[in-house]
């Protein structure tokens, strides 16, 4: 929303549309978005999330227009001549909010993450879960990772089951922050109490993981130093003053109550 408001006060129609990341085939979803661009006729295109790692070197060279990929997964192989990315470091944050369980004694840690069918970049943070506990030889954590669909109720009654069949859980890594409010209240009712019985740790920052009684321990995107930098590549790259980037993001630890 904030980049929408900069990009629309700046004289230019924005077109947006949702990507089903579950479905689409992302070679077909790329054909689509040159088509759309280049029909279009249009100045740019910033594309948020998504997996690209099928798509050859020649699609993204066919670009009729300076593209910004936000947090998408992208092929290593491919050559940034014609395209930018803004990424956060998924991957290693993903791994660093487990090592934080670990590091804490946490020996016995639920996991809520998205899909085992998920591509993006979340896929990447379940890597770095893996890692991390790999690492540690805690892999019989392996068995206490649960699918969300980001939906709040279905992270409740998952947890919730999950930690009446398992009391020996500590800690819950938590792999958005959009399903908090589920995995709180699930501790909640489950007897226990969030941050003094068992653990929480995060990833993205949003407000309200600030607000919540307890405070969420959380590692945040950096929201507005992310919009800032493409609001300042986007126009240059529009009137061909500046070159493509490829830029990826620490989040900075929010450390709260529930750590």
């Amino acid at each position: 929303q904030m980049l929408s408001i900069r990009i629309h006060n700046t004289g230019y129609t924005i077109i947006s549309f949702h990507d089903n990341f579950y479905v689409q085939d992302k070679v077909e979803k790329f054909a689509e978005l040159r088509a759309k661009a280049g029909r279009d006729k249009l100045c740019a295109l910033i594309y948020i999330g998504g997996n690209f790692e099928k798509v050859p070197q020649a699609d993204f060279d066919a670009l009729p227009c300076p593209t910004i990929f936000v947090n998408a997964v992208l092929p290593f192989h491919v050559q940034n001549t014609c395209h930018s990315s803004v990424q956060v470091s998924h991957f290693e944050t993903g791994y660093a909010q487990m090592k934080y369980l670990i590091d804490q004694g946490h020996k016995d840690i639920c996991t809520v993450f998205s899909s085992s069918v998920d591509n993006s970049v979340y896929a990447l943070r379940v890597n770095g879960y893996r890692a991390a506990l790999s690492q540690a030889r805690l892999e019989h954590n392996y068995d206490h990772f649960l699918e969300s669909d980001y939906l709040i109720e279905k992270a409740y009654h998952a947890l919730l089951s999950h930690l009446m069949q398992h009391p020996e859980i500590t800690a819950v890594c938590c792999e958005a922050d959009v399903t908090v409010p589920g995995i709180l209240r699930a501790i909640h009712d489950a007897g226990k109490v969030p941050g003094k019985d068992i653990a929480v740790i995060s990833f993205d920052g949003l407000d309200a993981t600030g607000y919540a009684i307890p405070s969420v321990t959380t590692f945040a995107q950096p929201v507005t130093d992310m919009v800032n930098f493409i609001d300042n590549l986007l126009f240059k790259l529009i009137s061909k003053t500046g070159k493509h980037q490829n830029v990826t993001f620490p989040p900075p630890f929010m450390k709260r109550e529930t750590c």
